[in-house]
């Protein structure tokens, strides 16, 4: 669960409330109902993704058979997660166990969807698009009603930094050249 709530920028809710029928392998698509605000939407996920998923599905299915397609897709010995008080505690106890975290203060479950939101801008830089071109998509990803909504989820990394720096510099570098050499040729 948590692998997904990253991999796809999930809230912690629409992962709760996944069932064994919103998991679509044939199509790498998962239904989202009901979210927050009451909407609906498809999130496409990658092969990987698909992977993890298809081998947690035949785990649980070892430990916990589900009665059926209406089934919670993430359970554990009593059933569906009422809540992400399990989630939240076991994600803690990861992060203090990797040492990246303190047992109070540190990460929270939450910050992984601020990370796939960063971690997405940061891809479309390296891949040379307009990351404000992309946002619309993003928000529509994350399910926000506004691209102001994910702005709120995009912080600045040094990455991200070094990213916009090597595009500036280059677009810099093209636009100067003549100007430059016109200005070098009259010294």
């Amino acid at each position: 669960m948590i692998f997904l709530i990253y991999a796809c920028g999930l809230r912690i809710s629409e992962a709760l409330n996944l069932k064994i029928k919103d998991v679509d392998f044939e199509q790498n698509l998962l239904s989202l109902w009901n979210t927050k605000f009451h909407k609906e939407r498809l999130v496409p996920f990658s092969p990987t993704v698909a992977h993890k998923l298809k081998n947690y599905l035949a785990l649980r299915g070892k430990l916990y058979p589900p009665d059926g397609p209406e089934a919670a897709f993430f359970c554990h010995g009593r059933g569906k997660y009422r809540n992400a008080g399990p989630i939240d505690v076991r994600f803690r106890q990861l992060l203090i166990g990797l040492g990246l975290a303190k047992p109070i203060k540190g990460p929270r479950l939450h910050d992984l969807r601020h990370t796939f939101a960063v971690h997405r801008l940061y891809k479309w830089y390296q891949e040379g698009h307009n990351p404000l071109n992309k946002l619309p998509l993003l928000s529509t990803y994350m399910g926000h009603a506004t691209v102001e909504n994910t702005q709120v989820y995009l912080t600045m990394t040094t990455a991200l930094l070094r990213e916009a720096d090597r595009r500036f510099q280059a677009g810099f570098e093209d636009l100067a050249r003549k100007p430059l050499a016109r200005v070098f040729k009259a010294l």
